[in-house]
């Protein structure tokens, strides 16, 4: 039998997989919606050109070197393409793309300060509206901007918002329309100031109540927003909590799951380091991978008797954790001296050592 022991206190937050997921904004977008990467850069300098701030190569936008905050790119240059990473770590405020662009990789990314895209009105290929870029027929939001403050409404006729909000940290509410059909899983993450989601009452995909974002049928809980503190009631309703729905709420002190939800989702509770209380009913089957992650303030855990299944890192990092308890009449699982084991004590799962609260996730070959 082959024993690996990993600490978690060496271990990354991420695993390869939602690594590879949680890329930053959209790669280049061009007027079929097609989502790609494209690398314009190269150390081939032929056919590289600067025309005052702007590097171009063969009517490809490839790099700005200016200082302006407020910047657009003029006409005469026709430029066909903005490469990717042009504004990159640039104080850019705001960017005035012009008629002939047709094609827009993922120039924006890392620009934390830009509120405002405006578009030329005779762009056949791309559009803006109150400083956010669009496509052409406005039923895709093809980048929001990360410095862009306050509230937002999504316009009606926008079907996909896919993950374009994560890391807007300055937005402060949201509006999702009847006509939107796909929210990422992420689409919120990191939006640390959103306190309320806000469903129109037509959407026949989502709903929200009391600023919480829910499956149209409230049998699943999607999103908590990462700026509502205190506690809360998870509706009757719920079966299950889905992929990181608070996680990263700093704010939350205390849920309280009712005995209709049978799965915390992975990454449920990732991060929540203000909670201090959460009991686990007996209806839940499973809890997911890194589903209570760096809870530092959770003090007690107590598995009923209903779970069979615990993902890998449920409690890692839970700095605070002194008690972990499993119901007797459990099926799957058993603890022991601290240790906790399947039911028959052939496989050892995790250790909790004493007064320090950090755990070994043990994987059995």
């Amino acid at each position: 039998m082959c024993i690996a022991i990993s600490d978690i206190t060496g271990c990354s937050s991420k695993d390869a997989g939602e690594a590879a997921a949680e890329t930053d904004d959209a790669g280049t977008v061009s007027s079929n919606d097609t989502l790609k990467f494209t690398d314009f850069s190269s150390n081939d300098t032929n056919g590289i050109e600067q025309i005052g701030d702007f590097v171009i190569r063969e009517g490809v936008l490839a790099g700005y070197t200016g200082k302006d905050t407020h910047v657009v790119i003029p006409a005469d240059l026709e430029i066909r393409a903005i490469g990717d990473y042009v504004f990159s770590h640039s104080p850019v405020v705001s960017v005035a793309i012009p008629r002939d662009v047709e094609t827009i990789g993922n120039c924006f990314s890392d620009c934390y300060n830009i509120q405002s895209v405006t578009v030329d009105r005779d762009n056949k290929n791309f559009a803006s509206e109150d400083g956010v870029l669009f496509n052409k027929d406005m039923t895709g939001i093809i980048y929001y901007p990360r410095g862009k403050t306050g509230p937002y409404t999504v316009p009606n006729g926008v079907v996909i918002v896919g993950n374009l909000f994560s890391g807007c940290t300055a937005l402060t509410s949201i509006t999702i329309p009847a006509s939107v059909t796909n929210l990422g899983d992420y689409a919120f993450s990191g939006c640390t100031s959103l306190a309320s989601i806000a469903v129109d009452r037509g959407n026949k995909n989502y709903t929200a109540v009391d600023g919480v974002l829910f499956s149209k049928d409230m049998t699943k809980l999607l999103w908590f927003p990462q700026g509502k503190s205190g506690s809360y009631s998870i509706p009757g309703t719920v079966t299950s909590i889905g992929y990181k729905a608070f996680s990263g709420n700093t704010g939350l002190t205390r849920v309280d799951i009712p005995n209709s939800v049978t799965s915390i989702g992975y990454g449920a509770f990732w991060g929540c380091t203000g909670l201090d209380r959460v009991d686990i009913p007996n209806s839940v089957t499973s809890i997911g991978y890194g589903a209570f992650w760096s809870c530092t303030g959770l003090a007690s855990v107590s598995i009923p008797a209903s779970v069979t299944s615990i993902g890998g890192f449920a409690f890692a990092r839970c700095t605070g954790l002194r008690q972990f308890s499993v119901d007797k009449d459990n099926n799957n699982y058993a603890m022991a001296n601290g240790m906790l084991f399947n039911k028959d004590r052939t496989k050892f799962i995790c250790y909790l050592y004493p007064g320090t609260g950090s755990a070994n996730w043990v994987a059995i070959n």
